[in-house]
């Protein structure tokens, strides 16, 4: 329940049950329907008003993304975000049916510092910037709805796993570019991640140490290493058809659940009927490249 002034409104995850009136304030009544992580939960208070855009989700079921954009950023938004229906329908055909239709799917205007953005569960915060899009996509916003299924959905046992949330965000983002625009621009995505990576301390951390990746730059290889383990993962396999499966059917094992990387290595070799423990090990555990070792007979 978030208790306003009467010339504001206050947004929270899930659905939003009812509002009821103070002498003094509205109040409004959000229910989240579904498991959350305790970091996904927010409110937010503002003079907003409601967008809504049509969209026909994977069951072609006639669904309404829900932008809240402050009053002044209205007609911005509203040109903005029609984007959002483009984007949610390649992370469907990824991974399966947004996992919290039942919550709503909200994309909420923040002030947060930097111009950064946010995951909260079914109701994510995206700057206040409206620009940084590239070829008509902003891909900070693919990279938050994508956290709807890895992140929100199928969940790090321990912040130490956390590049299970990151690296496939990460790498969602170079996904889209790929089905929208091609080979050569996801290539151009692999080779920027490739150029960011830091390779200063492992990219899966200690267990039970409160660790907290962003204290540390040197931390931040769960990001674009992780996308580019996920990357180098996909042409080891060499089958793309397998490869999408397994992603997807990973969403229906794990839903709503948490996940070590040590299960998902699991997952990965019963699924593919392959062995990338070692490969798991040198990306995931290693900061120095692997030796290539040769011989001339």
């Amino acid at each position: 329940r978030v208790g306003v002034p009467k010339d504001l409104v206050g947004v929270a995850n899930g659905k939003l049950d009812r509002v009821t009136e103070t002498e003094s304030e509205n109040i409004y009544h959000w229910a989240v329907r579904n498991p959350i992580n305790i970091y996904n939960i927010s409110f937010n208070v503002g003079d907003y008003v409601k967008l809504e855009k049509d969209y026909r989700d994977i069951h072609h079921t006639g669904r309404k993304i829900e932008i809240y954009a402050l009053s002044y950023n209205k007609e911005t938004a509203d040109t903005f975000y029609n984007q959002a229906p483009v984007i949610m329908q390649q992370l469907e055909q990824l991974y399966g049916e947004y996992p919290w239709w039942n919550d709503g799917c909200k994309i909420i205007e923040t002030s947060i510092p930097n111009g950064l953005c946010m995951e909260h569960q079914s109701g994510i915060s995206m700057t206040d910037a409206y620009k940084h899009q590239f070829m008509g996509i902003n891909y900070t916003l693919v990279h938050e709805l994508s956290h709807e299924w890895w992140g929100n959905s199928l969940t790090a046992y321990d912040y130490a796993d956390l590049w299970l949330h990151e690296g496939f965000a990460q790498y969602s983002e170079a996904l889209v570019v790929e089905a929208l625009h091609g080979t050569g621009y996801y290539h151009y995505f692999i080779d920027y991640y490739a150029s960011q990576i830091n390779n200063k301390r492992p990219v899966a951390k200690p267990y039970d140490v409160r660790y907290n990746n962003l204290v540390h730059h040197e931390d931040q290889d769960i990001y674009d290493k992780g996308a580019l383990f996920i990357h180098t993962l996909r042409r080891q396999l060499n089958n793309d058809t397998l490869f999408f499966k397994v992603l997807k059917t990973a969403q229906q094992q794990f839903s709503k659940g948490l996940l070590t990387s040590d299960q998902f290595l699991a997952y990965f070799n019963q699924e593919t009927n392959k062995d990338f423990t070692p490969f798991f090990n040198v990306y995931l555990h290693q900061i120095s490249p692997p030796i290539l070792e040769y011989h001339i007979n």
